[in-house]
């Protein structure tokens, strides 16, 4: 889990596009930050990899990458505790309180590689 920044969205993109089936959610309490995610993915995404099968809302964003990869963009309600992921991606606003009970279960997936060459950051 690592708070939310320009270099942790770039950082979430690229391990989307890196490794097969990845899942990654950034979270954010307020919509105006969730907008200002929503237009940087955009930024990043669109040239690459538009397509019907990416949805952007006003609040919400779902990517999908060729490579079966998944980010999504979710507010602080009740859609967030459903969710699992490889990588969360938190506002600093969010109290630490949330954080522990309901974001720690996001990230609960653990990734396995589909191909030996992602397997080298695995630990046994």
């Amino acid at each position: 889990m690592i708070y939310l920044s320009n270099s942790a969205i770039q950082y979430a993109v690229n391990l989307c596009r890196e490794f097969e089936g990845f899942r990654a959610i950034i979270v954010s309490n307020d919509s105006d930050t969730r907008k200002t995610v929503i237009d940087k993915l955009k930024q990043l995404v669109l040239p690459d990899y538009a397509g019907p099968q990416n949805r952007f809302l006003d609040n919400t964003c779902v990517v999908q990458f060729p490579n079966y990869s998944t980010l999504k963009v979710i507010g602080m309600a009740g859609n967030a505790i459903g969710s699992r992921a490889h990588l969360v991606v938190t506002d600093i606003d969010i109290d630490r309180r949330t954080v522990d009970e309901v974001l720690r279960k996001l990230e609960t997936l653990p990734y396995k590689p589909q191909k030996e060459s992602d397997a080298w950051y695995m630990i046994p």
